[in-house]
């Protein structure tokens, strides 16, 4: 008898760790019926503690051969899907802009963003010892741009 009570205690302890990375069912059937090719799918949450309606998952996968995530919220609604490409895949409007905008900027990541109503490109780029990231249209309009880091410091 105390064997089996120890079992359940244990069972009971290690079940959250486990689940915590595990999306609901309502949410991994979404992603199934969204992308019923993927592979290799981990699903991931934030760490830290947010109420159920401000929980997002997180999917990373594979899709024929490129890497993906889509995140999804708490009802299950997609709000975004990034997929990493070679910077040589990068619309010649995206590069322009951004060479133009940035001379000498160098770009270091490259990824296609899907969200709903928009269909564009995430850029990281190095541009005069600060990193930057940008979402920007096909067509090289510059639509947000956030500041990665505080350049070099010095003592």
């Amino acid at each position: 008898m105390r064997k089996v009570l120890l079992l359940v205690f244990v069972v009971i302890l290690i079940t959250p760790v486990f689940s915590q990375n595990r999306a609901p069912k309502k949410i991994r059937q979404a992603f199934e019926n969204m992308v019923p090719n993927a592979t290799e799918a981990q699903w991931s949450t934030p760490k830290e503690r947010v109420s159920a309606k401000e929980k997002k998952y997180t999917v990373n996968y594979q899709l024929d051969n490129d890497s993906v995530f889509s995140r999804f919220d708490y009802k299950a609604n997609w709000l975004i899907t990034v997929t990493y490409i070679p910077i040589e895949e990068l619309p010649e409007a995206v590069t322009k802009e951004i060479s133009s905008r940035y001379m000498n900027a160098e770009i270091t990541k490259a990824a296609r963003l899907e969200e709903p109503g928009f269909d564009g490109y995430g850029v990281i780029y190095m541009y005069m010892q600060d990193q930057w990231t940008i979402q920007i249209s096909k067509e090289g309009k510059i639509l947000r741009r956030i500041l990665k880091s505080d350049g070099f410091k010095f003592n």
